[in-house]
């Protein structure tokens, strides 16, 4: 059977149930967790905060009911591409290692050792290290996001030395994490993974036994469990065992209550590694309050990125072009500290196109994280799945930062995918000359 004529709703509606039962749920403990927020206009805050969820989903539900698309204008060699991003991945490990630890191999066991240290230690180097690494990684971003994505959609089409290789890079890519004392990267692969492993085995490139699925839910779970503990332990290691104790918000200085119903499941000792987590979870919506008090100045569409507004700044000569940006005028005016502290990822887009411009733009993120997700069940069109990876961590990361697009090697890669998604499903038809009546 094709399994593209077999769309129950459940697969279609697969993503989205997972996006919003977690933005909810963030917003959740942010209004009832361990912390009361100093909110000056809370209502409209709870309103804006529906009404972008609620645009989301209804955006993803807008396409939910249609047919999956093969790519009609572009001819993709998904294996071809899978091979040439694997070697540009592992050609430049290196560069990478000693562009961002000093080391041409990770340190992995003194990042294990103190983690806290390692992210200090990471921060320093890359700040006085030379910039070639980071230059190289950035021109070559759109190969690098094809790797996992790619890989492990067409795993069972692959041969044991590419998978090998393939794995070898994903151990190296989290050893590189936890030698730096970071969690993006292991989180990234944690949200994306999942859903394509599923969708290959939908889309029938990579079926999976009943016992593969077992063995697969397993690997998951346990995955989950050490990411948690690790992140548990970092956080600890970053601020101090005695600062972790007392759990006191870096935002509002104020203590959380050590009785809220979000704590009790958890014995004591793991509570200050829980009261981080959910502080990484929450924070942001707070910064976000805060951000709704400001106007919003013209940005020329380079505010919801970082990195497009240092360097659109520096091109014009305008060294106050950064300060326009939401993020960091409650930096400057209401102590919310950029970029030690999050604001979520609205203020970002807010700061080209305001709060409901924002809202307006989720309803079609919505539509394309739908349309990416049945292509991908579709099989016939590899750039869906990279665009539909790139989009999800996008969204996951909307209660925390606008992780997707803050650097260099988000922004080329997301934008470059996007064009090469959206060529893939148009049809262009040159234009008839008049003929002579």
């Amino acid at each position: 059977m094709n399994p593209t004529l077999d769309l129950t709703w459940g697969k279609r509606l697969a993503p989205i149930i997972f996006v919003q039962a977690f933005l909810w749920l963030t917003f959740i403990l942010f209004a009832f967790g361990p912390w009361t927020w100093p909110l000056r206009h809370p209502n409209e805050l709870a309103l804006f905060i529906c009404s972008a969820h609620i645009a989301l989903l209804f955006g993803y539900l807008s396409v939910a009911h249609r047919a999956p698309q093969p790519s009609k204008t572009i001819k993709f060699d998904a294996e071809k591409m899978l091979r040439t991003s694997l070697w540009i991945t592992i050609l430049i490990m290196p560069l990478t290692s000693y562009a961002r630890t000093g080391h041409w191999m990770p340190d992995f066991i003194g990042g294990l050792k103190d983690s806290g240290q390692a992210y200090a230690d990471a921060h320093e180097y890359a700040e006085n290290a030379n910039n070639f690494a980071s230059y190289l990684r950035i021109i070559a971003s759109p190969w690098l996001v094809i790797l996992f994505p790619l890989g492990f959609y067409l795993r069972r089409q692959m041969s044991k030395g590419t998978w090998a290789l393939l794995i070898f890079a994903m151990i190296t890519v989290v050893l590189m994490s936890i030698a730096t004392g970071q969690r993006r990267d292991m989180a990234d692969l944690m949200i994306t993974l999942p859903f394509i492993v599923a969708a290959a085995h939908w889309a029938g490139k990579s079926r999976m036994s009943r016992k593969t699925m077992v063995a697969s839910l397993a690997i998951i779970l346990v995955a989950t469990v050490a990411f948690t503990a690790y992140f548990t332990y970092s956080h600890v290691s970053r601020v101090g065992k005695q600062t972790a104790s007392y759990g006191a918000n870096p935002a509002t200085r104020q203590l959380p209550d050590m009785d809220n119903v979000f704590l009790q499941p958890f014995p004591d000792d793991v509570k200050p590694g829980i009261l981080g987590l959910v502080n990484y979870l929450t924070t942001g919506y707070y910064g976000l309050g805060l951000s709704m008090d400001r106007d919003v100045e013209p940005m020329y569409g380079m505010g919801h990125s970082m990195f497009l507004t240092r360097n659109f700044g520096r091109m014009v000569g305008d060294e106050s072009f950064e300060s326009r940006s939401l993020p960091v005028k409650i930096s400057e005016k209401d102590g919310f500290r950029y970029p030690v502290l999050w604001c979520t990822a609205y203020p970002y887009f807010a700061s080209d196109i305001g709060f409901i411009g924002t809202v307006i733009m989720l309803f079609f993120v919505g539509r394309a994280l739908c349309t990416t997700w049945l292509d991908m069940i579709g099989g016939k069109n590899p750039s869906a799945v990279i665009f539909f990876s790139l989009l999800l961590t996008l969204v996951f990361y909307l209660p925390a930062t606008n992780r997707m697009l803050q650097d260099g090697e988000g922004v080329v890669s997301f934008y470059a995918w996007l064009l090469i998604y959206w060529a893939s499903r148009k049809v262009f038809q040159p234009k008839m000359a008049l003929q002579p009546a």
